[in-house]
């Protein structure tokens, strides 16, 4: 009874369902073990993740609660009626992306530098981070020494040295060679929250 009451009063607090960016939640109630349910609508083909549709709706119940003066932990469950899928990329936003990791052709790191051709790329969230992997073919692989300048240098040993940059932070990669993602996904916040989520670009190079 008192779940039900709560549905009642949530539910008119946010109007009939809280809208994210044109993602609808529309929420069902209480599961067995008391956590929320929420039911997402997607009329307008908006891209999303579950992490971040979480992240507004966990805001949106403890502020409800804060009205009523109720303490107690917000747990939240999101769920599509048409498909398991947690992460969703619209095909426009998909087509952005690609389009821009094809425009990254030379990555330097050091005395190191790395010419590269896009190949593929995935987007997945990993501990709540959105994170879209780029894979690449090195072409070619130049070291740079006080003695001989530029020259050629073994591509297995250069990218073994841009993997050692990579590992010393996951986010200093995007900062240098791919800064424009965060414009591209600017405002997309149905799919990565700001406010607690990051996004960043990792390279892989195919057959290392």
């Amino acid at each position: 009874m008192i779940t039900k009451k709560y549905l009642e009063l949530y539910t008119k607090y946010i109007n009939g369902h809280l809208n994210v960016n044109g993602v609808l939640l529309q929420p069902l109630g209480f599961d067995y073990s008391n956590v929320m349910v929420f039911e997402i609508t997607n009329p307008n083909d908006v891209s999303y993740s579950y992490s971040a549709l979480r992240g507004f709706a966990n805001e949106s119940m403890q502020l409800f609660q804060k009205l009523l003066g109720v303490e107690k932990e917000v747990r939240t469950l999101i769920q599509s009626p048409t498909d398991d899928e947690s992460l969703y990329i619209n095909e426009e936003l998909l087509t952005k992306i690609k389009n821009y990791l094809k425009t990254v052709k030379v990555l330097k790191v050091g005395a190191h530098e790395i010419h590269i051709k896009p190949v593929n790329a995935t987007i997945k969230i990993i501990e709540n981070d959105l994170v879209i992997k780029n894979y690449v073919k090195p072409l070619k692989t130049f070291l740079f020494t006080q003695n001989k300048g530029r020259g050629e240098s073994k591509i297995e040993f250069t990218v073994k040295s841009y993997q050692s940059f990579q590992k010393q932070s996951k986010y200093d990669e995007s900062d240098y060679f791919y800064s424009n993602i965060d414009e591209i996904l600017e405002g997309e916040i149905a799919l990565v929250d700001n406010e607690w989520m990051v996004e960043y670009v990792k390279t892989e190079f195919i057959g290392f």
